[in-house]
């Protein structure tokens, strides 16, 4: 079970993580476990999306037994719920830009550009 719960979780396939962990008593009784692996979610969430279906995110986020467990993560996320959507975070934050420039001697250029 912990090789398939690691590997599940690794390669992000939550809905099926959440249902490997549930067979497994040990996981959801471990204190703060469950809470790790949905900011670990959030985390990717995050890195992967800009916006999200709100009843696609439920499923990554594991079985709730509260609403206010999703509002408080919306909340600590900084996420904007509209309607079915839920906003998770601007992908151009997250991107470095920088300038490339490239110098090349003119005795090197100068044969490429050379009219035969």
């Amino acid at each position: 079970a912990v090789v398939s719960t690691q590997s599940t979780g690794e390669t992000c396939q939550f809905p099926e993580f959440w249902n490997v962990i549930q067979e497994e008593k040990i996981f959801t009784t471990t204190v703060g476990f469950v809470e790790a692996v949905r900011n670990f979610v959030c985390f990717v969430l995050k890195l992967t999306y800009k916006n999200v279906e709100k009843d696609f995110l439920m499923q990554l986020l594991g079985p709730m037994t509260d609403q206010a467990i999703f509002e408080d993560l919306a909340e600590k996320n900084n996420w904007v719920v509209t309607g079915d959507t839920v906003f998770v975070g601007e992908k151009e934050e997250m991107v470095e830009q920088k300038e490339i420039v490239e110098k090349m001697p003119i005795d090197v250029v100068t044969p490429i550009l050379a009219i035969r």
